[in-house]
């Protein structure tokens, strides 16, 4: 089973492209718009700013049990787009590209995560909870940068 699925969620923030692409070009911000679960732990970040090649290693603690991910950066195109490959986690095969668009109103930041989910069919089975858990984390997260950016 190497079927690949996609989950994709935008958000309108009134701010400047430079500055939200500059913000998630720091891991280090991770913390700030993350949702309380899963838990962010043991971040260690090859580049601050991020750069093409980057990788990170974090740690999800789903308080069952916890998942050590690594990621690299796989494209970065100044300020529109950052994408992060798993090279090493729970899924299969995951993407997720972080998009910046311009316009006037501020910037439309777009999440797209295309992903095979882990476990063969019985992941297929946990797909509709792994939409879920995607919609409830960059609602969170969504919100939360919003609200750092708009605040100032």
């Amino acid at each position: 089973m190497n079927k690949t699925f996609k989950f994709k969620k935008s958000v309108l923030i009134n701010c400047n492209i430079y500055e939200i692409f500059n913000f998630h070009l720091n891991t280090n911000n991770l913390p700030i718009v993350s949702p309380p679960f899963p838990i962010v732990e043991n971040i260690e970040i090859s580049d601050i700013p991020l750069k093409l090649d980057s990788k990170v290693k974090l740690t999800l603690n789903f308080f069952l049990f916890k998942s050590d991910w690594q990621l690299k950066v796989e494209e970065l195109v100044t300020p529109s787009l950052i994408a992060d490959l798993q090279l090493k986690g729970l899924f299969k095969y995951y993407i997720h590209r972080h998009k910046f668009s311009g316009v006037k109103e501020g910037v439309i930041m777009t999440d797209e995560i295309e992903f095979t989910p882990p476990f063969g069919f019985a992941g297929l089975i946990g797909l509709p909870f792994i939409y879920i858990q995607f919609l409830f984390m960059f609602l969170i997260r969504h919100r939360k940068t919003k609200r750092y950016f708009e605040k100032n």
